[in-house]
């Protein structure tokens, strides 16, 4: 029986702020076989979908240039990027766009501040959901 090499995981990190995409890249560590890219905005996110396509991204809501909500949208958009999984990271929690996006499919919100433990239980159960209906195709 030979072993087949498990493809590793791609994630996206969108968030102005380096400090953050730094902090969920290395809790994230702690998961076997992923790798990242990473964009400071969405129109840089935009951009980086055009030459991969990641199994998850997480992506903060207020950036300068092209804001998550924005970013969402055009996401949506595309049928080709219609099922990649997002988590929402943001510490607005009443704005009507961020209520209105987070009625698009496939969205998940974490707060901030947040918990790394949560981060990672949710990118976990995110990537094990998306493995199963994988198989299942």
């Amino acid at each position: 029986m030979s072993k087949q090499k498990i493809k590793p995981r791609l994630i996206l990190i969108i968030d102005d702020d380096a400090s953050i995409r730094f902090l969920v890249r290395s809790a994230l560590r702690k998961m076997k076989n992923l790798r990242f890219i990473e964009a400071s905005n969405g129109q840089e996110g935009l951009a980086v979908l055009e030459k991969k396509q990641p199994d998850l991204i997480f992506l903060d809501v207020v950036m300068p240039v092209m804001d998550g909500i924005d970013f969402l949208y055009h996401l949506r958009e595309k049928t080709r990027y219609a099922k990649i999984p997002v988590i929402l990271l943001t510490g607005y929690r009443d704005s009507d766009r961020l209520l209105d996006a987070l009625k698009l499919p496939r969205i998940t919100l974490i707060t901030k501040p947040f918990l790394l433990e949560n981060l990672v239980q949710q990118a976990q159960k995110i990537l094990k959901q998306n493995q199963s209906n994988m198989t299942r195709t």
